[in-house]
């Protein structure tokens, strides 16, 4: 084996030196290894199904140790390898050198380092596969539809059963209903359950055009006659009327032109559909999960009829409760009026047989049967809801009092509270994370992090290979004196100002330009002069100017930054809504990244021609 890796080497010196020179077939394959049984340890990782139960599991690598022994494995890794890197230096041995050849060599470390550094991808691409083979999307599909099948029947709180959650029949959805006690009219028709009332109302609307930058038309709205009236009036006045739109209304539907804003208008008699207000499994209008849906974890009920008063949909048309894209609750809960009405008791059961095996499966606790369920939920008459049960088993407890003058109803929901409990909310989680580990690309957003600690220190290894540790050491020395006198000048100028203290504008200023400034006086030493001076000093200059060039074109990028917020900030309608104003950074994105990686990789290839002109420097 030795033999063969000597004559391996020997074949690499002769025909490929920079692969033999940088050692970067030998490290790389040890990493390749290594990612190998850090691919196995997340294959390994979720083989238990309750390990689903934890918070963001995509994120484990971090929390298990695993983050800990892969900075070990590459710190170890790395050593080894500078240890043999370091034992030949062509380039200081005055072998010929071209700076084509140099920025091979830096390319080759930044691969090695990136390789050795970045165990994290091998480990996550471990658990995906898993979970990807394990749970295909057919598998979560229909989990999920055994979850939203059950959840009506998990009878968490009387307040998800009550006659306003309602949306079937159709007429219910196009109408508000209002339960505030003091705005209900009892001389006109509405329905009552003990003390609780419930009064449906229609719609009606107010629609305000958009200009071309997405606000609101300078406009008065006559809102009781419900048309719009084009005024030239103050601005305050229009405001005053936008501001009274948005306070006043129930909902507001937003598309690309206008927006619609829903305020209740008259009295529906519903008693033709309607014939008893006493909560029911028929009122219940949630949906447990859907892919892509906004979740609380804390939440009993994560996705329901939207009553909150800012609502956007793309579609004006609907003048209800119940929007297009909530085409999915409306499906349940047609899939659930429908079991409901077969009155099929081994229906029913077999539901909530379903629902328990996959909480028994993924090791959710629960203290019922089916048995014991369905005992609590069936009641065919009209299916009211008979018994609450707790989504936690210390909530069956807790010894909860009523407060003196508590009403009717209150009182009432604290009755049907049962000594029974299921943490079907913990289920919740568990699909979070399937479809995180299905859907997340973990290479974006972390893929830079690696690129660039690749890249520094490529650049630190670089520069010692180039000019040498005592080059090295006065140039980080004079890198961190140069920094402390341009902080301390930024200071004495920002305090000695005369706009020091009433302009944050003005010391934004200062600390950028200033730092430019002298990067810019530091770049034209090195580019103009680096030659006449002696060559450990024109070393140190072209270390700092290797290094800073890239943070100084960000930099720059900074200060037009800073002067495009500034020119946006004193535009006339910068305080409006839909006002946009973007800054180079904010419309670059992540893209600013690759970019000056690319750049880097360019500015690597220009400083090795000014290192080997450098090399050849007389000593003096």
């Amino acid at each position: 084996m030795k033999n063969r890796i000597k004559s391996i080497n020997q074949f690499l010196l002769e025909r490929y030196p920079i692969v033999w020179n940088t050692r970067i077939l030998w490290v790389l394959s040890a990493a390749l290894i290594i990612h190998l049984f850090f691919f196995l340890f997340g294959v390994m990782t979720l083989t238990n199904p309750s390990s689903l139960l934890e918070y963001d599991v995509l994120a484990s690598y971090f929390r298990n140790g695993m983050l800990l022994l892969g900075l070990v494995i590459s710190l170890i890794l790395l050593v080894l390898w500078l240890v043999t890197l370091f034992r030949n230096n062509a380039f200081k041995n005055f072998y010929p050198t071209s700076a084509w050849d140099l920025l091979k060599q830096f390319c080759a470390y930044v691969l090695i380092i990136f390789v050795s550094t970045s165990f994290y991808y091998s480990y996550t691409l471990g658990l995906q596969t898993y979970i990807k083979i394990e749970y295909p999307q057919e598998r979560i599909a229909a989990q999920h539809r055994v979850a939203n099948d059950s959840g009506m029947f998990r009878s968490e709180s009387v307040y998800n059963y009550t006659l306003d959650e309602r949306i079937i029949p159709k007429k219910l959805d196009t109408l508000y209903c209002e339960t505030r006690a003091d705005r209900i009219d009892t001389l006109q028709p509405h329905v009552a359950f003990k003390d609780a009332l419930y009064q449906f109302y229609s719609f009606r609307k107010v629609v305000v055009p958009l200009n071309q930058k997405g606000q609101a038309a300078r406009a008065s709205y006559n809102v009781t006659n419900q048309t719009i009236k084009q005024r030239a009036t103050i601005k305050a006045y229009n405001d005053f009327q936008q501001d009274s739109l948005e306070s006043t209304s129930l909902r507001r539907i937003v598309n690309d032109s206008t927006i619609t804003y829903l305020f209740k208008d008259k009295v529906v008699d519903v008693s033709d559909i309607i014939k008893d207000a006493t909560p029911s499994y028929y009122n219940y209008a949630n949906l447990f999960y859907e892919k892509d849906g906004d979740y609380d974890y804390y939440n009993t009920e994560s996705y329901a009829v939207s009553t909150s008063i800012d609502y956007y949909s793309d579609d004006t048309s609907n003048l209800g409760r119940v929007s297009p894209s909530d085409a999915a609750l409306v499906a349940q809960v047609k899939r659930n009026h429908a079991l409901l009405d077969k009155r099929d008791p081994e229906a029913i059961k077999e539901v909530l047989k379903k629902q328990l095996q996959l909480l028994d499966y993924y090791g959710i606790e629960h203290n019922v049967t089916v048995a014991s369920w369905f005992k609590l939920v069936y009641h065919p008459a009209a299916f009211p809801l008979k018994n609450t049960i707790a989504n936690n088993k210390d909530a069956i407890y807790q010894n909860e009092f009523i407060e003196d003058g508590a009403t009717a109803f209150v009182k009432y929901a604290h009755g049907l509270k049962a000594k029974r409990y299921i943490e079907g909310h913990r289920l919740k989680q568990v699909f979070i994370n399937l479809d995180d580990v299905h859907d997340t690309n973990i290479f974006e957003g972390s893929v830079h992090f690696f690129i660039w600690i690749s890249f520094v220190l490529a650049l630190l290894i670089f520069i010692f290979r180039t000019t040498g540790l005592r080059e090295l050491l006065f140039s980080a020395v004079a890198f961190g004196v140069l920094a402390i006198v341009v902080g301390l000048l930024c200071v004495l100028i920002s305090y000695g100002s005369n706009y020091s203290g009433t302009s944050s504008r003005f010391e934004e200023y200062i600390f950028t330009y200033v730092p430019f400034i002298a990067g810019f006086i530091i770049f034209s030493i090195t580019f103009l002069a680096f030659k006449r001076l002696r060559k450990p000093v024109s070393a140190i200059l072209l270390n700092i100017t290797f290094v800073s060039l890239l943070p100084w074109l960000f930099l720059i990028l900074g200060i037009i930054s800073i002067h495009q917020n500034h020119a946006c900030r004193a535009h006339v309608d910068y305080f409006e809504a839909g006002f946009e104003c973007m800054t180079i950074l904010e419309q670059l994105g992540v893209l600013w990244s690759y970019i000056f990686a690319a750049l880097g990789f360019l500015w690597v290839y220009v400083y090795a021609h000014l290192i080997v002109k450098w090399r050849s420097l007389p000593e003096k």
